[in-house]
């Protein structure tokens, strides 16, 4: 009976431990995109802190694996679009071709 209970209390912290570490490397992922992009498209200090709200939001649902490709198309187009208000329209520019050097896994899913 304590060896079940010390195991679940092992699992949960195992758990615990799992999900700061995947938490951690989304958000110095967000860091390296913010860093890319911040030199590309010449942000502000506005654009760069809603730029960063943009990113944490989309980036669990665009570079989840098992995303299927009709998800994966409207969550990026509706990224794009919170970008396109953001920027300007020379910036927007800028991002649409600097977008797939910076995050090549991010280009259009076919069927």
């Amino acid at each position: 009976m304590k060896i079940c209970f010390a195991m679940r209390k092992l699992m949960f912290l195992f758990i615990i431990l799992c999900s700061f570490s995947l938490n951690a490397q989304d958000i110095s992922s967000i860091k390296e995109l913010l860093k890319s992009y911040e030199v590309k498209l010449e942000l502000n200090e506005v654009q760069t802190s809603k730029f960063v709200l943009v990113l944490e939001k989309y980036i669990n649902k665009l570079y989840d694996e098992d995303i299927d490709n009709t998800s994966f198309n409207k969550n990026n187009k509706l990224r794009d679009l919170e970008f396109y208000k953001l920027l300007s329209k020379e910036q927007f520019d800028v991002y649409k071709k600097v977008k797939l050097e910076i995050e090549p896994t991010l280009k259009f899913r076919f069927n």
